[in-house]
């Protein structure tokens, strides 16, 4: 079993404090899936949230900050670590069972956010709330499909149906 630095621990854990304490700016639009393939009941989630700098001797990486997914009721269903180690730039996949969910995230540019996602069996629905990498709709994508942050970023597709 791989052991972790004392010090990444101690500021994983201040991180996720201080992250309970922070009100969230609400995305009133609900974030769907894009095109994937076929699993009973489980679709997948995928945040592209804001990232941290780590250094590791001369070389920077930027992992993704951790997330919370929460139920229609508002209760942690679960707390997502995003990235394998300090290194790790790829956000993790989630696997979730199909439904209705609030991600609660640190967007680069608006601070902290909860959007509501759709879950759909066989799916992966995609945020990206990052700044860095600049993520464009498609060129195909109708305007009218993108959803925004408050600021008029877009950060993934509209959900077809509820």
């Amino acid at each position: 079993m791989k052991r972790r630095h004392p010090l990444i621990a101690i500021s994983t854990m201040m991180l996720l404090a201080s992250c309970a304490d922070m009100p969230a700016t609400a995305v009133r639009e609900t974030a769907g899936p894009q095109a994937g393939g076929i699993y009973p009941h489980e679709g997948f989630l995928e945040v592209y949230s804001a990232t941290e700098e780590h250094f590791d001797g001369d070389t920077s990486y930027y992992p993704h900050t951790d997330y919370r997914v929460l139920t229609r009721d508002g209760s942690v269903f679960k707390q997502v670590h995003n990235a394998i180690s300090p290194s790790d730039e790829i956000p993790a996949t989630v696997t979730l069972p199909s439904g209705a969910y609030t991600v609660v995230a640190e967007s680069e540019t608006s601070g902290m956010v909860s959007v509501p996602v759709i879950v759909r069996t066989g799916r992966t629905t995609v945020l990206h709330l990052e700044k860095d990498r600049d993520w464009t709709p498609p060129a195909l994508a109708r305007e009218s499909d993108l959803i925004r942050l408050p600021n008029g970023q877009p950060i993934g597709f509209r959900a077809a149906d509820r």
